[in-house]
């Protein structure tokens, strides 16, 4: 602060004793100075010396000065050059003025090789309409723009850079555009390696998710009828129990089975039996409700539970299974089969109070090896005598 106050106060002495002098000179011209007298001869040539030797010392000052602008300009260019990213100055016609030496060797060119070259010779052409739609931006808001884009080197390979721009103004007033390129190449592979692995990662958990809802489904699944096996029905079935035995609410379980299904097997084949149950369960899959339980119980028996369902509210249902059962065909070398079944219907009646859902099944079975006794194709419900209803 003292130096540039002492340099202040310099000037000013300065310019006043040039004034002075200025005036004096304006005043009486030199080539009066005959007219003078010695004593103002020796002030004049006094003020001359004096003012001489000031200007030697403002020169001096400003070769310093200069010097000290000059160091300072030197280090700025030797910052600018060997800066870790590449500074580029691009007129609004997206031609390069100048460049650092880092952007010359990002790009794989000397600075001379890319002064008043158009940016975009150095840019991917797949890439151009980002840095167009980024420099117009630019142009038009003033405000910085920044983007990521593919530069192409001189000898065609390319690399991933990020883009940061600002606007500036020349010493005319020509708008331009400071360009700073980073070459982020490391940092896109490592993101690019990065969503590979979480598509990986996604890909391995939607597969196991799959397989696991495969396994479950196998798990609770008969694998020839496509129904519920009797184990998932069991746990089904003692929910629906408990519920309706704490709220008093009816259950009624059927079971069925093909009528002669083992003659049948031993006539025209074990495949031929396995047609006969596939097209068994789509029949009564057909006829049930949507809240009704359908499952394989074994072999050739079904079994179904219905909720909040008495007995005689599930006769109906039972009796359309039968009928929609007893119009299938199985074509055979033999001729066409005709399939039946006996259903026995059992409804839970909760007393005594420790009777359990297995002891429904028990009687529902029961009623259908009636059913079978009188007959065959035809719905028993079970009681302590049966009663059933044979067509």
């Amino acid at each position: 602060m003292a130096e540039k106050n002492n340099g202040s106060d310099q000037v000013t002495l300065l310019r006043r004793q040039a004034e002075e002098i200025a005036r004096i000179k304006l005043v009486r011209p030199p080539e009066d100075t005959a007219a003078l007298s010695p004593e103002e001869n020796r002030r004049l040539l006094h003020e001359l010396r004096v003012h001489q030797i000031e200007l030697e010392i403002q020169n001096e000052e400003l070769r310093r000065v200069q010097a000290e602008l000059e160091t300072a300009r030197a280090r700025y260019f030797d910052l600018y050059d060997v800066a870790p990213v590449g500074y580029c100055t691009v007129s609004e016609q997206s031609l390069i003025l100048e460049a650092n030496l880092t952007a010359a060797g990002l790009l794989g060119a000397t600075r001379s090789e890319l002064v008043k070259r158009p940016i975009s010779r150095f840019i991917l052409k797949e890439d151009q309409d980002i840095y167009y739609l980024h420099r117009k931006q630019l142009f038009e808001t003033g405000a910085p723009q920044g983007c990521e884009l593919r530069l192409r080197r001189a000898d065609e390979s390319h690399f991933w850079a990020r883009l940061d721009a600002t606007m500036a103004q020349e010493m005319d007033g020509t708008p331009v555009c400071r360009l700073a390129i980073s070459d982020i190449t490391v940092l896109t592979r490592g993101e690019d390696n990065l969503r590979r692995a979480k598509e990986s990662l996604e890909t391995t958990h939607r597969e196991l998710l799959q397989s696991l809802v495969r396994e479950q489904f196998l798990a609770r699944t008969d694998g020839l009828t496509g129904l519920y096996n009797y184990r998932h029905f069991s746990e089904i079935a003692a929910h629906e129990f408990s519920a309706a035995a704490r709220y008093r609410l009816p259950l009624t379980i059927f079971m069925f089975d093909v009528d002669g299904f083992k003659q049948i097997n031993d006539t025209v084949g074990h495949k031929a039996g396995d047609k006969v149950l596939e097209q068994v369960a789509l029949a009564i899959t057909e006829q049930i409700r949507t809240v009704d339980v359908l499952a394989r119980y074994g072999g050739d028996e079904f079994i179904i539970l219905l909720p909040q369902t008495s007995a005689q509210q599930a006769l109906p249902i039972a009796e359309r299974i039968r009928q929609s059962v007893a119009t299938l065909r199985l074509e055979t070398d033999n001729g066409p089969l005709g399939i039946t079944v006996s259903i026995g219907i059992a409804e839970a009646e909760h007393e005594p109070a420790d009777e359990s859902v297995e002891a429904v099944i028990q009687h529902a079975d029961k009623a259908m090896y009636t059913a079978k006794a009188e007959g065959c194709n035809c719905t028993v419900i079970y009681s302590v005598q049966p009663q059933g209803s044979a067509v």
